[in-house]
């Protein structure tokens, strides 16, 4: 019995060690913000991490489609496929990559060129956006309306003969006059006369760009440009795939100057080549 009651002090007196420390680490069950009670109610239902919601409709047009409508879009892209090529088979050529430093065949000059190039592009679309916002701005207000009208007088003129109308137009940003013929034959009929770009106001001509193109069915169109004065010639017929894809085949014939020439001992080397390009056009 002695034995017993000394075991049953010691059984007391190590519970009344670990009963504190237990009570004191015991898990606090009550409720927390973010937790649930219970998951039951989870176990049926399903969950998805991608869930798909509609369209929502348009409110019309967005700023972005304000400053880009459709008419300077169309002008942009003109106005770069002739600089940097009329495919995308054509502007992957000429577009400078690791020889063309050392040696420029066909390529428009050396990376640190073409990146020049291309700023001055981005300088030309600043300021034909500036211009024919303000053009805007002036046809809609009636207070500077009257200014609208004479520089229209100034810079424009059409002409109607019989089912054949020809518009002339200069615009000031890229310092070029474009001479249109509409006509029931062709889709595209103009003359376009770029002056220096580095000018105010009409100058001299750099270059004459003459652009006949037509529809052969409705997804076939066929479209020619010859250009002053190195007499280049090039025609690309485009076959529509998809929306925003087109296969596209090129024939472009053009002389380049390589440059002096120390072994003959001439300043300039005039070649003239042939070249045949087919690829795809993506429209993004």
């Amino acid at each position: 019995m002695q034995n017993f009651g000394l075991n049953l002090v010691r059984l007391a007196l190590v519970l009344g060690t670990l009963l504190p420390g237990a009570m004191a680490s015991a898990r606090d069950y009550r409720n927390h913000e973010g937790y649930i009670d219970s998951t039951l109610a989870e176990r049926g239902s399903q969950s998805s991490d991608l869930q798909m919601i509609t369209e929502l409709p348009s409110d019309g047009p967005n700023f972005h489609d304000y400053i880009f409508n459709a008419e300077l879009t169309h002008e942009f892209q003109e106005a770069y496929n002739n600089r940097f090529g009329r495919t995308d088979a054509e502007q992957i050529l000429r577009a400078p990559n690791r020889t063309s430093f050392y040696n420029d065949v066909w390529f428009q000059g050396s990376p640190q060129d073409y990146t020049e190039q291309r700023r001055q592009f981005a300088d030309y679309m600043l300021k034909r956006l500036g211009e024919y916002h303000v053009d805007n701005y002036m046809k809609t207000n009636p207070s500077a309306r009257g200014i609208y009208e004479l520089k229209e007088k100034a810079s424009s003129l059409n002409v109607q003969v019989q089912s054949f109308q020809f518009d002339m137009r200069y615009e000031i940003a890229g310092n070029t006059a474009d001479f249109v013929v509409k006509n029931p034959y062709l889709k595209t009929a103009k003359v376009r006369l770029q002056m220096n770009q580095g000018a105010f106001g009409p100058s001299t001509i750099d270059e004459t760009i003459v652009t006949l193109g037509t529809e052969v069915t409705k997804t076939i169109s066929i479209m020619s440009y010859y250009s002053m004065p190195l007499n280049n010639v090039s025609f690309v017929t485009t076959k529509g795939l998809a929306p925003g894809l087109a296969a596209t085949f090129s024939f472009i014939d053009a002389q380049r100057d390589l440059g002096p020439d120390t072994v003959r001992k001439l300043t300039s080397n005039w070649i003239r080549e042939t070249i045949y390009l087919g690829g795809l056009n993506f429209t993004f």
